[in-house]
């Protein structure tokens, strides 16, 4: 006895947190030749990243860009501190790092160093987290951007449908240090990935006896656009010549 049955029906999601989304595969960088590497760097005056966000959506979070040596891109990077692995907020699992990591197979990362995107409140998202193995560094992963998108204003508050004729339109202007940019303009290898945090569901109401998250209803009419391109501004008389320390 067999069948097929077919459903055509939204998808609606509660999350009471926020949830973190990594794509399966990394995208690997190709390294840049050494000369132009360095013309590059001793030209760049300024990155600037400008971005178009169009939410259509009841999903709202943020999107990150994440930049490393390895293919090692752990969901819960934002959680750890700098210190030893016993001094994290939550238990990892070190051996996790053997079966990643065909070099590691040896060692054991005990311990990471985090610098905040902001170094006045060590609360704030990483900006640069770095692996180690008896201080020796392992790998490193930088955050090369972050950008929020929020959700529609037009939610029904009780299905959790939005409306796609009012979607949220949010630009962004972000300039990129020259430390961002060391992790790409170079000799090495690099792997990019992703990183989507979507935002818990909102209440409906805060209350003694109402506390109820309201659901978000997925459509075929749902969609997140993103529009952006990068913008290196060069001094042009620093292109035809070698670095030399009085440059900088």
């Amino acid at each position: 006895l067999w069948g097929t049955f077919t459903m055509i029906a939204p998808l609606a999601f509660i999350f009471e947190q926020p949830i973190n989304i990594i794509p399966a595969e990394p995208t690997a960088m190709e390294p840049i030749e050494s000369s132009t590497a360095q013309q590059i760097d001793s030209s760049l005056v300024e990155t600037a990243l400008n971005v178009t966000i169009s939410n259509n959506s009841p999903l709202g979070g943020s999107l990150s860009l994440l930049i490393s040596d390895s293919t090692i891109f752990p969901l819960f990077l934002d959680s750890l501190v700098t210190g030893s692995w016993n001094s994290q907020l939550y238990n990892f699992n070190t051996a996790i790092w053997d079966t990643l990591r065909e070099d590691l197979t040896d060692d054991v990362i005990d311990s990471v160093s985090v610098i905040p995107i902001d170094n006045t409140d060590e609360s704030t998202k990483a900006l640069e987290v770095r692996f180690y193995n008896e201080d020796s560094l392992q790998f490193f992963i930088g955050r090369m951007f972050e950008l929020g998108f929020p959700r529609s204003d037009s939610i029904e508050y009780h299905s959790g449908y939005v409306n796609p004729e009012f979607p949220n339109i949010h630009n962004s202007i972000q300039v990129i240090d020259p430390t961002r940019m060391a992790w790409v303009i170079t000799e090495e290898p690099r792997y990019n990935i992703a990183m989507i945090t979507f935002d818990r569901s909102p209440i409906q109401s805060i209350t003694n006896t109402d506390t109820a998250y309201i659901p978000l209803t997925l459509q075929t009419t749902n969609t997140i656009g993103v529009q952006a391109y990068l913008t290196l501004t060069l001094d042009t008389g620093a292109l035809g010549r070698e670095t030399n320390s009085n440059d900088k």
